[in-house]
């Protein structure tokens, strides 16, 4: 690949969340909200939202995105869908969040049957660079939504004004 179709990949990243921040920014001028988002700013829970956006936007679809250069899209699709389950356990380890008995055996089965599916021996010894960036795309996307929603405890924004910070 050249190094101006590897530079359009985290483009083309952007602009999807540049775009969505536009019309974010349109729908709280409409919704006489935008206002607000200065006050946000200076909370706590802003600065989580913030940072979350940052491990699921510029890092996790980074990863993803150099991870379907290197790795080809099915591998990279299949494996990546596994980035929940990932969000699950680091909510559980950090949100100290409760899950039954069954919702465990639904993840460890998820989490296995997408391995079963996705891994072929030939394939996992061809590009481990893909596979680092595939990972990279689960921690950040996994670890996004546990970050958010430290920052959503507080109640101290709104979820549209998240949102728009998220995208920004």
């Amino acid at each position: 690949m050249t190094g101006v179709q590897t530079c359009a990949l985290p483009i083309s990243a952007f602009l999807h969340d540049f775009c969505s921040a536009i019309w974010l920014t349109i729908y709280l001028f409409v919704k006489k909200e935008f206002k607000n988002v200065k006050l946000c700013l200076k909370t706590k829970s802003a600065k989580f939202v913030i940072l979350g956006g940052i491990l699921g936007g510029p890092i996790g679809m980074a990863g993803y995105l150099f991870s379907i250069q290197n790795l080809g899209a099915s591998y990279t699709a299949a494996i990546s869908s596994i980035y929940p389950a990932v969000g699950a356990i680091m909510a559980k380890m950090f949100l100290k969040e409760k899950m039954s008995k069954r919702g465990w055996l639904g993840l460890i089965s998820s989490i296995l049957g997408i391995i079963l599916i996705s891994y072929s021996k030939e394939e996992a010894n061809k590009n481990i660079i893909g596979f680092l960036f595939l990972y990279l795309c689960i921690l950040g996307w996994g670890s996004e939504a546990v970050v958010c929603a430290l920052g959503m405890k507080e109640n101290e924004i709104s979820s549209n004004i998240a949102l728009f910070l998220r995208q920004c």
